[in-house]
């Protein structure tokens, strides 16, 4: 199943307009000011930012906001993700997007 969500999660990512490439390989190779880890997850995603953000979003691979925070300027903040499903996410920030994997 890993394979299978490591080949589509990228692709549904460029389909839904959370990435701005065409270029799969070049939008997740990239060093684009954000870190999340561990990655994968199971109770705190950690976030930091290279640059102040605004707006915090997680969305499932169907396209779906399960999760939104203003950061009102911050640079590091902490999600509790012990609620959420298994699985793959698209944490955005700012228009900076990065893949998360959520685990028991």
């Amino acid at each position: 199943i890993d394979i299978i969500q490591g080949y589509t999660a990228p692709r549904m990512a460029y389909a839904l307009g959370l990435i701005e490439t065409s270029s799969i390989g070049e939008a997740f190779a990239e060093d684009n000011g954000m870190w999340a880890y561990p990655n994968p997850a199971s109770d705190q995603l950690q976030v930091e930012l290279s640059a102040p953000g605004q707006q915090l979003s997680l969305y499932s691979l169907d396209g779906r906001r399960v999760h939104a925070q203003t950061l009102q300027g911050a640079t590091r903040v902490v999600l509790e993700v012990a609620g959420l499903s298994v699985g793959t996410y698209i944490l955005s920030v700012d228009g900076m997007t990065q893949m998360v994997n959520i685990a028991r």
